[in-house]
């Protein structure tokens, strides 16, 4: 069985838009729209395959709050979300101490401002790194993503990141916040890296929330959803999310 670790790194502070993984869509904070689809994407992949954690990657001063809102979400779904806090900056030093919790085989990385990540996405990539021996594995390198902002997802194990962990420091202070820029950018020839491509450029579509405006957006196209689904449904139609 294959020992997985989900880290979604979240925040209060945001400049552009303060708690945003607070606001809410369809009566439901984002931040839970987001573990709503991280866990859609885990079920989707054999019980038998893997065993995962889902963590909250959060800073320090705002502990007890990620502390209780790891704790309703998973009162509400039966769940086991851990909040996991660490340094606000250096976000890498997060991702670090949840990769030290356990001898995990592999970290799949998550922002929390992409509470619209298809589960398949999540499902796809670690299927992908699993069958290919891929040491990291994403789609979001901007020379060659397809993928709208928004749907990003990188998967690296535990070899390439024992690496990085050894090596960040080499880098500056913007690997330690974007977590996997220095490896992408320094790693040796021996690791194997991939890439997910689709079959169409969407690359230009944004999806993921960083603005008031972006919510906006955002919110407005998914109550759009919501309209066409319930109509769908009055039809007597059956419809299957995907």
């Amino acid at each position: 069985m294959i020992k997985v670790a989900v880290g979604i790194q979240v925040r209060l502070s945001s400049t552009r838009l303060t708690r945003k993984a607070l606001y809410r869509i369809d009566d439901k904070v984002l931040l839970f729209h987001t573990l709503d689809r991280v866990h859609q994407g885990l079920y989707q992949i054999s019980p038998a395959a893997i065993d995962y954690d889902v963590y909250l990657l959060t800073p320090f001063d705002e502990e007890e709050f990620w502390e209780e809102m790891a704790k309703r979400y998973n009162d509400a779904n039966n769940t086991k979300v851990i909040n996991l806090s660490g340094s606000m900056d250096n976000v890498f030093l997060r991702y670090n101490a949840m990769f030290n919790q356990k001898s995990y085989e592999y970290i799949v990385r998550i922002t929390g401002d992409c509470p619209f990540l298809p589960p398949n996405q999540i499902t796809t990539i670690l299927l992908t790194s699993f069958a290919s021996g891929c040491d990291y594995l994403s789609n979001v390198d901007p020379r060659y993503r397809t993928e709208p902002d928004g749907y990003d997802c990188e998967v690296i194990g535990r070899r390439a990141f024992q690496w990085l962990a050894d090596n960040i420091e080499n880098g500056n202070f913007s690997h330690k916040e974007h977590v996997t820029t220095y490896f992408r950018e320094k790693h040796p020839e021996h690791f194997k890296v991939g890439c997910m491509v689709g079959n169409m450029d969407l690359s230009h579509l944004k999806c993921s929330i960083d603005t008031a405006e972006d919510y906006d957006r955002m919110k407005y196209k998914h109550d759009g959803l919501l309209r066409r689904i319930k109509a769908a449904k009055e039809r007597g139609y059956q419809v299957y999310e995907y």
